[in-house]
């Protein structure tokens, strides 16, 4: 056995590599510690170099230290392909940062070992986290909404194939609704299911549970009767509202489809809520496979608008697609771009939406000026005129933003259900070299971002797990306690929830 194992024993690294499927790329970064024995009384004037071929070095960095005196001595070789100067300069100084930590403390664990010096500390705490931005903090949805119906009555709010609704019809719809579910007593933070088709009666429907004072939590028509169980037991809503669609509950159930609903008291009812107050629930699959209820109050999807209105400038003329499922948060987005800044909200049906060209024809033909779609999505499509894209829900690239073209500002936007919708966001300026990969951008306004290695602050450029604090953060995960504790902590930087995203 011994002899049948001799011909392991020695195994190159061209050959390790040549084994395996990243080929050169297995391994990228090399460290290498010149640490040669000298026998001062046979070899008393040793003496050795440090050689490399500087043309094109065999690894992206190789980080190299030898003894000198009393010193260590560290060089650095790295492919300029791969890393920027200003990069390896930062390195060095992590690298004599951790070096003099661990002088000054050579028993201390390696996960006590802060990465972070004192100069980025204060900027990540300062300058790139520095995001106040003004918003009506006392403020909730009904009332920014009932602002706005006073300010545009006349103006379209919602269009759906013919049926195009002003501001001051929706709100009577929305009033009608809310009428309806405050006779089944329902107040702040109690939930509301709705399980509706795409329709004037959906939007009415999700607002009219806000306005009368619920939180509302939408359910996809088509999902397996066993995970709708699962999230009317999760929930324990109130009541139930459906349009053309049929649940099984013996829950009271408000149809949307019924004309004698639209025949109800349509004033406004006295505004109930407090902004801390739940707006919706919207359950995410989770890893676990478990569905879960993400809590969002009203505060944040406040403070989203002040962001989007200042981001996206957003008109009276403008025109924003309904294309996410209401299921996501991406409909907030849409919702709140729209319906509480004056501009129309123009909904898609699912046929149209699985045809591409019918897709193309229907932006042109409506005028879209503001959408948010995947990415994927949007490659496969042929639009233009858009004032605004915006892509989220996975990674964009060159080639997307390239397809958008000059006449349109791109804007990457990043941010789990956890946060309000949106986290980060980065604008494509129309004239650099397009970066790689595609960066996610800085936080959106009143928003911290973190990179942090457990509880410790990651330098910069310093890979470590996401975390969000700021207005939009949810207010935990329904139903569960330990995965909240887990996910959701106490803000070490500041005030309110830090939710670590991974």
């Amino acid at each position: 056995q011994g002899s049948e194992s001799e011909q392991y024993a020695y195994c190159s690294l061209a050959e390790i590599q040549a084994q395996t499927e990243q080929k050169q790329h297995l391994i990228q970064v090399l460290y290498a510690f010149e640490n040669y024995y000298v026998d001062e009384d046979k070899l008393t004037d040793f003496t050795y170099e440090i050689t490399s071929s500087r043309d094109q070095p065999p690894f992206n960095l190789t980080l190299c230290a030898y003894e000198s005196g009393e010193k260590i001595v560290c060089e650095i070789l790295y492919n300029p392909n791969v890393y920027a100067n200003e990069d390896i300069v930062q390195m060095l100084a992590r690298l004599e940062h951790v070096l003099h930590a661990l002088a000054a403390n050579p028993e201390m664990k390696l996960s006590e070992l802060e990465t972070i010096t004192e100069e980025e500390k204060e900027q990540i705490l300062g300058a790139i986290n520095d995001t106040y931005l003004p918003y009506a903090k006392d403020k909730t949805i009904p009332a920014l909404w009932e602002e706005q119906v006073a300010n545009t009555p006349d103006a379209t709010a919602v269009v759906y194939e013919d049926n195009h609704v002003t501001y001051d019809a929706l709100n009577r719809k929305i009033n009608q609704v809310a009428w309806a579910l405050r006779r089944l007593h329902i107040k702040p933070d109690d939930r509301v299911v709705i399980v509706a088709e795409r329709s004037v009666e959906m939007i009415a429907g999700m607002y009219g549970i806000i306005k009368a004072g619920g939180a509302y939590v939408p359910v996809d028509p088509t999902i397996p009767a066993e995970r709708m169980r699962f999230i009317l037991n999760d929930c324990k809503p109130k009541a139930v509202l459906v349009y053309k669609t049929t649940i099984e509950t013996d829950l009271p159930t408000i149809n949307l489809a019924a004309d004698k609903l639209w025949e109800g008291q349509d004033e406004n009812p006295e505004q109930v809520n407090r902004p801390d107050d739940l707006a919706y629930i919207i359950y995410t699959s989770g890893t676990t496979g478990q569905p879960k209820g993400v809590m969002l109050a009203h505060s944040g999807v406040v403070a989203m608008r002040s962001y989007l209105q200042e981001k996206y400038e957003v008109t009276q003329q403008d025109n924003v697609l309904q294309f996410a499922n209401y299921i996501f948060d991406a409909s907030v987005w849409e919702m709140t771009l729209s319906l509480l800044l004056g501009a129309k909200l123009t909904l898609v049906s699912q046929g149209v939406l699985s045809d591409v060209n019918s897709f193309n024809a229907f932006i042109k033909k409506n005028g879209i000026t503001l959408t948010l779609l995947p990415p994927q999505y949007y490659l496969q499509t042929d639009i233009s005129g858009l004032r605004v894209l915006t892509t989220g829900g996975s990674a964009a690239n060159a080639e997307m933003i390239k397809k958008a073209g000059s006449g349109t500002r791109y804007i990457n936007a990043y941010g789990p259900t956890e946060s309000t919708v949106l986290a980060t966001g980065w604008e494509y300026d129309g004239e650099s070299d397009i970066p790689y990969p595609v960066p996610i951008g800085k936080p959106m306004s009143n928003t911290q971002i973190y990179i942090m290695d457990d509880m410790k602050l990651c330098g910069i450029g310093v890979p470590g797990e996401l975390c969000i604090a700021g207005s939009g953060v949810a207010k935990g995960y329904l139903n569960l306690p330990a995965l909240t504790a887990e996910k959701f902590i106490e803000n070490p930087y500041g005030e309110g929830k830090l939710y670590r995203s991974g």
